[in-house]
């Protein structure tokens, strides 16, 4: 594949641009993502993965830039409000659960 097959082999591929550090070792594992960052641009290679051997090329990389806040401020917002309202249904559900008790008649226990 270094060699320039021609462009068949590029005709079944996924190609992934501009893809932040955190979402590749959050899909691939931390090792695969060293691997990658450690990668010559331009030459395919097999990295193993969390999920299996991937054969990869880097065509770029790009220094990460700083996030701004006031950017950021409605998905910071959403992410708190969605964090908080999940917190809520949690707690109300184990309120709600020490209300029961679940008895399991032994026609439906299953075997062991």
């Amino acid at each position: 594949m270094n060699a320039g097959a021609p462009g068949e082999i590029e005709a079944d591929l996924r190609v992934f641009t501009g893809r932040p550090q955190d979402n590749i070792v959050q899909s691939y594992g931390a090792d695969f993502a060293a691997a990658l960052s450690a990668a010559a641009v331009g030459e395919w290679q097999a990295l193993p993965s969390s999920s299996g051997v991937r054969v990869v090329r880097l065509k770029s990389t790009t220094a990460p830039l700083p996030a701004r806040f006031e950017e950021l401020t409605g998905v910071v917002l959403q992410d708190w409000t969605d964090s908080v309202l999940a917190e809520q249904r949690s707690a109300a559900v184990r309120v709600l659960a020490k209300k029961y008790t679940v008895k399991v008649s032994p026609e439906v226990r299953p075997e062991k």
